[in-house]
């Protein structure tokens, strides 16, 4: 009669595992170690700075057209972030303008993200513009635009 393979009994993995952890417990604890300590730094290192993310001016050069840069804050919308950026634009407006100017310039700033943290970028030259544009408007829907910024808080 032909007989099969003999299996002899010896530790499995679970045995051989719990082996090499008694014999290599230091390098085991030494190595998870320096794995968390790089997955915590790679998450810290590429997080902004809290303190680069605040409303600034850059400065212009030639091939960069100056921007204001606003942080995405919890409960923010598009109306308050461009409200912001209005406001640190730094004109003397009037409150109609002022309505007008965060109504548009929220309408031409969604395709941004609105990401708690996230930064947005508005050009001047933008905010500019659309200032500009409402001494086009006829005297009729300026009052309008007047009438309606009674309501707001700026």
């Amino acid at each position: 009669m032909i007989e099969g393979p003999v299996f002899e009994a010896e530790a499995g993995w679970g045995g051989r595992l719990n082996a090499w952890f008694r014999h290599n417990l230091l390098f085991a604890v030494a190595l998870v170690s320096v794995i968390l300590l790089a997955i915590a730094f790679l998450i810290f290192k590429g997080m902004p700075d809290r303190r680069s993310l605040t409303t600034s001016v850059p400065l212009s050069s030639p091939t960069q057209t100056p921007t204001i840069s606003e942080v995405v804050r919890k409960g923010d919308s598009y109306t308050l972030i461009a409200r912001r950026a209005i406001a640190s634009y730094g004109s003397m407006l009037q409150p109609g303008q002022a309505l007008y100017g965060e109504t548009i310039l929220a309408q031409k700033i969604k395709n941004q993200p609105l990401k708690t943290g996230a930064v947005i970028e508005i050009p001047q030259k933008l905010i500019a513009e659309t200032l500009t544009n409402y001494n086009n408007l006829s005297p009729s829907q300026k009052s309008k635009w007047e009438a309606m910024a009674r309501n707001v808080k700026f």
